[in-house]
């Protein structure tokens, strides 16, 4: 399915283990694997390690220039929990870019974070990109927000690599998904829209609500994860769970699995 970015319009499409196609205005080439809400813990009955060490198996033969984690890393944000992630995640050939999720900040999470995976706000950029890795989660709560300090400088690192493909990654889901009951939301999801669409934004990448789903709003792609490893959820749809985006010259082609 082809939407046409000229189109101020909003259409929401499925993401069902097949082939989507969306239209963007500018010539890059960059490949991901958008993948979330791993819950890595040592409980068997919330963290499906099989299910993991098969996503990582087939990621790997695809070889992406870089895998984004959007969040609950961890399921408690417990030191054992982290180290077992950093470990399991080290398995990525590709770079692994991550940002937290409410599970990764509880117990004193949010400290262990960065000790582990470095700032939880980051912007990475070269000719082709601009990748803003946002942190969204609040200590202890499941509601996000982005806040406006940190709204006015994304705007300002949007505006200075305009010319570039712009991906903004973070947490919790923007626009509404199917199926789920609204109750973990973006505090100030408005107004971050109204700013993402108003920058000309290519793709949002999120997770959270452990669905895959993929909208547009005007020129901006909405793309939401399922659960990478977590056993809620991720056995009724399947082993495994990501998406593979790819950047053509004219395109971008999202492979949802």
């Amino acid at each position: 399915i082809r939407i046409q970015s000229d189109k101020y319009e909003k259409r929401e499409v499925p993401c069902k283990r097949h082939d989507r196609v969306y239209e963007v205005a500018k010539k890059r080439m960059l490949r991901i694997v958008q993948i979330s809400d791993t819950h890595i813990t040592e409980d068997r009955f919330e963290f499906d390690a099989s299910a993991f060490e098969r996503g990582i198996e087939l990621i790997n033969k695809l070889e992406p220039d870089f895998v984004v984690h959007l969040g609950d890393i961890t399921h408690n944000g417990l030191p054992s929990e982290y180290k077992l992630a950093k470990r399991l995640l080290s398995k990525i050939y590709s770079p692994v870019l991550v940002v937290p999720g409410p599970h990764d900040l509880r117990h004193l999470g949010y400290e262990l974070f960065e000790r582990y995976f470095g700032e939880s706000n980051r912007f990475i950029s070269d000719d082709r990109f601009f990748i803003a890795m946002l942190n969204s989660s609040k200590f202890d709560e499941a509601t996000g927000i982005i806040g406006r300090g940190k709204m006015a400088l994304l705007e300002e690192k949007l505006e200075e690599n305009y010319d570039k493909l712009l991906i903004v990654s973070l947490h919790h889901y923007i626009v509404p998904v199917p199926n789920i009951v609204e109750k973990d939301v973006l505090e100030d999801a408005g107004d971050f829209l109204r700013m993402l669409t108003d920058r000309n934004v290519d793709l949002v990448l999120s997770g959270n609500g452990h669905k895959t789903w993929v909208s547009q709003v005007e020129n901006t792609v909405f793309s939401n994860s399922n659960t990478f490893s977590s056993r809620r959820i991720l056995e009724v749809y399947g082993p495994v769970s990501y998406t593979h985006l790819r950047a053509h010259e004219t395109s971008l082609h999202l492979v949802c699995r």
